[in-house]
């Protein structure tokens, strides 16, 4: 496979700015096994050799899409390599990828699967947007540090965790939300430096900083979620109720039920009931039972919430049966009229299914809203929340160098 790079707009060659030497960098995959991608700067690219930092042509703008096993500029041979690094002819411009700005530089693999798009970034700079895609940033100041730490903490304890790909986090709910220069603001590259170098341990360990939108009243135990459990990630309350997720509901028919099984893999003959199994202290059940006349199919709990899109695994289920006038549309608002008793009309049973549920999220470790109301509401600050959250823990300084990323900026 080879890269096509077509230039749009030339510019000239501008000196390579070196690298803050005080804050080392991570790798965030933007974009994984695209067909082509777009990359703008105003000042203009240093376009490098990712293996030896070799200096191309510099350009400002590049449309880059994959063709073959090397890189092309106007349809022209220039050299065969299967990754390059762009970086900014002045340190301080931005990237657009596909419109997005970004702060760092941007490396482009050529891979089996399509092109791989990786923004190399200061954690200090990537911190700031988390903060920003993953909570409101005009919340309250303490609920902006504790998600700073939670985040720093994730990341430093994930940074293998796609290192198959070129690269250590993905910027997707996979991970963690990251939107670039679009998600900072001065509040949350305030809480990120006010934090700088806080992370969350147990027995000297970074912990696994899991958080999630709204608990709906109490977290989950992560064995009653996940295979094992850990010590810190206990069920706890949490008083969430300002949340807009708080309380939810989603009604499903037999029949969609049984279609949306069926396209999951389930082999249903008919659907005669669904049971919930093995329901924690938070009110969650780690599997769902479904019973169908053939057979009866134990699913995991976050499957059944994946199929049927539901906001969590903390729900009740409930059957009923409706009768269904079949000449009347189901949105048809009437009257009952007694006269109608003197004419035949098709009546046929409809059944249903009700889930009534609480929460946003997988339900363990920090709710964010529940993160939000014990500031507003008890005046919390952000050791107090991640103390609740967390189960016995530690807040301090990282003192090991986690992939080189220890010394933040």
């Amino acid at each position: 496979m080879k890269i096509k790079v077509l230039v749009v707009l030339i510019l000239l060659v501008v000196a390579i700015s070196p690298a803050n030497a005080e804050e080392k960098v991570i790798k965030i995959g933007l974009l994984d096994g695209v067909e082509e991608v777009k990359l703008e700067a105003e000042s203009g690219f240093e376009l490098l050799n990712a293996d030896d930092k070799e200096k191309l042509l510099s350009q400002s703008r590049y449309e880059i899409s994959r063709e073959d096993d090397y890189l092309s500029k106007d349809g022209n041979n220039n050299f065969k390599k299967e990754q390059i690094l762009f970086r900014t002819a002045e340190s301080d411009d931005l990237i657009e990828v596909n419109g997005q700005k970004y702060r760092g530089d941007i490396e482009i693999l050529n891979s089996a699967a399509g092109l791989i798009v990786i923004n190399h970034v200061k954690m200090s700079d990537y911190l700031a947007s988390v903060v920003g895609s993953e909570v409101i940033s005009s919340w309250p100041t303490e609920v902006l540090k504790a998600q700073a730490i939670v985040a720093r903490t994730y990341a430093l304890r994930n940074l293998n965790k796609y290192q198959s790909r070129g690269y250590n986090l993905s910027n997707t709910v996979k991970c963690q939300v990251y939107r670039g220069v679009s998600a900072e603001t001065e509040r949350t590259i305030k809480a990120v430096a006010e934090t700088k170098g806080q992370v969350i341990t147990y027995d000297d360990q970074l912990i696994s900083a899991v958080y999630h939108s709204t608990a709906g009243g109490k977290t989950a135990n992560s064995s009653t979620v996940w295979n094992g459990g850990s010590p810190y990630l206990k069920s706890v309350v949490s008083n969430d109720e300002l949340s807009p997720h708080y309380s939810w509901q989603e009604e499903y028919t037999k029949d969609e039920l049984e279609d949306i099984l069926r396209a999951n893999g389930l082999e249903i003959s008919k659907l005669k009931g669904i049971s919930l199994k093995g329901v924690g202290p938070s009110g969650r059940a780690k599997e769902v039972i479904i019973h169908a006349k053939n057979d009866e199919y134990i699913v995991n709990n976050s499957q059944i919430r994946d199929w049927l899109e539901l906001k969590s695994t903390n729900f009740s289920i409930i059957g009923e049966n409706i009768l269904e006038f079949n000449q009347f549309d189901d949105s048809f608002d009437f009257d009952f009229n007694f006269s109608w008793l003197d004419q035949e009309y098709n009546l046929t049973p409809k059944q249903r299914y009700l889930f009534k549920g609480y929460g946003w999220g997988h339900g363990v470790g920090m709710s964010q809203w529940g993160a939000y109301q014990m500031t507003v509401k008890e005046g919390a600050n952000y050791r107090e929340i991640l103390k609740h959250y967390y189960t016995d823990v530690e807040i301090g300084e990282n003192k090991e160098d986690s992939g080189g990323i220890a010394d933040e900026g």
